[in-house]
């Protein structure tokens, strides 16, 4: 009866592969039969570095005049590698395992191990061991997987009655990682909390936790996402329940005078007269807060984005009012060790200064992947090498990225609480103080200040669309 499944025809693969191949084969000298020794448990590796798949023979003899073959599941006719005729053979082989693997063991010995270099994603899953001597073959599994540190995890919290339901979101792990809450002691909170794990379209996982938490007035708790003890991250927040007073108390019965009811009256007239204050107050902050908004966008200027100072895989239009990443372009671009981003013709010295920039289309909503950074630079050059965006590096930015949020880099990542999502960002930067603000237009709220933001010769604004899906900005100017 012929196979009927993939995984029959992967099955019986070497055993046909052995039998056709028999009346040819060298006979080899050694034992008549023997086996394949793997790792019982996964190997566990890091973006980027190199790693090995054990694999021996037992019992122990010369592998020299062998047929060794490593190859993934279903895949038996195109392996990762083939060491065959006392040598690697170039054909047939997988191309994206090509000048990347090695037999690294004795062969001498009967070690046939695999080192692979340069671990990509795609590597993950299991990986064969296949040995023959001619009359005899055997193999054996194992598997690998690529360990991937994901982003900060962000806090926040919302109050439920005595309590505060604290949320930790994190995104962009592999494997699956574990999640740790702890108060200010160092110990866990193992009770009141749930995991949420979601994967993907790159399969890199996301996870996000709650905890329900009765916090006292000092008391911090944190987050921690890892996949083991030293490939960990970890976020905390202090999660206050608002004060509330209570002042009723039980009234003291007194006796009925003729004083009773002016009592009563001075009460009613003091509540009066806080309520009216506390409307007055309202009232002048309101003013206060719009005179202080109308007077910094009276500093609003009319910014153009210099087209020679673009990344290759950007695109500047609109007659230098948009700036807009397409995957397209992106692929075919050669300056992928630059800055994505763009800068204004535009350089300040001295004064104030405030622009405002359209960073969302609210119909379209968020797309998957969004990411975007808008500030000011130092930096004079047409063409930047990447690096941290931080004011040591002479970068004062407003970062967002989809599933982190938006923050600030100081050195460490600083989350940048935004209740809701808005359409255009507005930046004063105010060189008399030495500040740069960022705020949510739509509904004339701050966000974040930088101080002490300083430069020998001036200061550019700067935009990026980001470079993980097709987005826009678009600088924004009205007389209003």
């Amino acid at each position: 009866m012929w196979p009927t499944s993939q995984e029959n025809w992967d099955t019986l693969a070497p055993f046909i592969y052995h039998c056709t191949n028999h009346s040819v084969a060298q006979i080899i000298k050694g034992p008549d039969t023997f086996s394949v020794v793997v790792p019982d448990s996964p190997v566990s590796a890091k973006l980027g570095s190199s790693v090995v798949l054990l694999c021996s023979l037992s019992p122990s003899f010369s592998a020299v005049e062998l047929e060794v073959r490593w190859y993934r599941p279903n895949k038996f006719n195109t392996p990762v590698l083939l060491y065959k005729d006392q040598k690697i053979q170039e054909s047939p082989v997988d191309p994206q395992y090509r000048d990347r693997v090695s037999l690294i063991g004795n062969l001498e010995e009967g070690n046939v191990s695999l080192k692979m270099k340069n671990i990509t994603l795609s590597d993950r899953g299991e990986y064969v061991c296949y040995v023959s001597s001619g009359t005899w073959y055997e193999k054996g599994t194992t598997s690998l997987t690529v360990n991937i540190l994901g982003s900060v995890p962000v806090l926040s919290f919302t109050e439920t009655g005595e309590q505060v339901n604290v949320t930790c979101v994190s995104d962009g792990w592999s494997p699956q990682p574990t999640v740790t809450w702890r108060d200010r002691e160092g110990k866990e909170i193992k009770h009141n909390s749930n995991v949420m794990y979601k994967t993907d379209s790159d399969d890199l996982v996301s996870v996000s936790s709650w905890l329900l938490f009765s916090p006292s007035e000092s008391e911090w708790i944190s987050c921690s996402v890892s996949l083991s003890d030293q490939e960990e991250r970890e976020g905390r927040i202090v999660p206050h329940r608002t004060k509330i007073s209570n002042c009723a108390t039980q009234p003291t019965m007194l006796e009925p005078t003729a004083s009773k009811p002016s009592w009563r009256a001075f009460i009613v007239m003091l509540v009066i007269s806080l309520l009216a204050f506390s409307v007055l107050f309202i009232l002048l902050f309101i003013l206060y807060k719009k005179r202080d908004w109308d007077k910094m966008r009276l500093s609003k200027k009319r910014l153009t984005l210099d087209k020679t100072t673009s990344h290759k895989g950007l695109t500047v239009k609109n007659k230098g009012k948009e700036v807009s990443f397409d995957k397209g372009v992106f692929k075919h671009s050669i300056s992928s060790g630059y800055m994505v981003d763009v800068l204004c013709k535009e350089m300040f010295k001295s004064d104030c200064h405030y622009w405002e920039v359209i960073v969302l289309d609210v119909e379209k909503g968020l797309p998957a992947k969004l990411s975007w950074y808008v500030g000011v630079t130092s930096h004079e050059e047409k063409e930047r090498k990447k690096e941290t965006l931080t004011p040591e590096n002479g970068y004062w930015v407003l970062q967002y990225e989809r599933g982190k949020g938006f923050y600030v880099n100081t050195g460490l990542p600083t989350p940048v609480l935004v209740r809701d999502s808005f359409s255009t960002l507005g930046v004063y930067l105010d060189m008399t103080k030495n500040t740069l603000s960022f705020y949510d237009v739509d509904s004339k709220s701050h966000l974040y200040t930088f101080t002490d933001v300083k430069s020998k010769n001036v200061l550019i604004p700067l935009f990026s669309p980001g470079d993980r899906c097709d987005h826009s900005l678009i600088l924004k100017y009205t007389d209003k």
